[in-house]
């Protein structure tokens, strides 16, 4: 892993950091071949989300003893792909992605509260068109943030779209934001603290920041 004491200048190995050579390959259940994030509640305990296919259908897999072996847990049939999860427990973990074809793109959301032995479907607003990052500061709150299916009447770029539940999932608020770089990832603190960072090949990159735990943005000098 990397360190920097200066806001991400200075990147440096932190004493003990364990060298590449220290990192050993596991084996993976049959169909996980393109997993794309990873979320350790403990050192034992881990769940991964991915998709067996690059356009589906998508998959979870789960550790409890290290990442030794590893077990499907859940999976979304069809043109689908799980793109983040986050576990703010051993217990509790949200994952999020999309689903659907060119055109017709849906965000989607996936719970767990029993350590991935169960998996429940979540609602989201209409709105959103894929979710590709997920932060839970709790077990209970939870930021995910993407791209929303809604377009300016002119025309042009999409706007991007911020999701926040405050209930485990049960429900999710989407906040619309304006077009911008496609927003890819988000972290949240215990405090309500929101950080999202974004980028485009054709758009300048993006900081949005929340304050109140993800219902309001305001978009900051990258």
């Amino acid at each position: 892993g990397l360190m920097s004491s200066v806001v991400g200048f200075g990147w440096t190995s932190p004493a003990g950091a364990l060298a590449p050579s220290t990192w050993t390959s596991e084996p993976v259940p049959s169909g996980a071949n393109g997993l794309r994030a990873i979320s350790c509640a403990s050192s034992a305990v881990c769940e991964a989300v991915g998709s067996t296919n690059p356009y589906g259908p998508s998959t979870v897999i789960g550790t409890g003893n290290g990442g030794s072996s590893w077990a499907v847990q859940f999976g979304i049939g069809g043109n689908s792909v799980l793109t983040s999860i986050s576990c703010a427990s051993t217990s509790d973990c949200i994952a999020v992605g999309v689903e659907g074809t060119i055109g017709s793109y849906q965000g989607i959301a996936i719970s767990t509260s029993n350590g991935g032995a169960t998996w429940t479907t979540q609602t989201l607003p209409s709105n959103v068109g894929q979710l590709v990052g997920v932060s839970c500061a709790t077990t209970m709150s939870c930021v995910a943030v993407g791209t929303s299916n809604t377009f300016p009447s002119g025309g042009g770029l999409g706007y991007e779209v911020a999701v926040e539940t405050g209930d485990g999932g049960a429900v999710w608020n989407s906040t619309i934001l304006p077009p911008s770089s496609e927003l890819r990832s988000v972290t949240c603190s215990m405090s309500n603290i929101c950080v999202a960072v974004g980028n485009n090949p054709s758009r300048p990159p993006v900081v949005e920041t929340s304050g109140d735990g993800g219902v309001s943005w305001v978009q900051q000098a990258a």
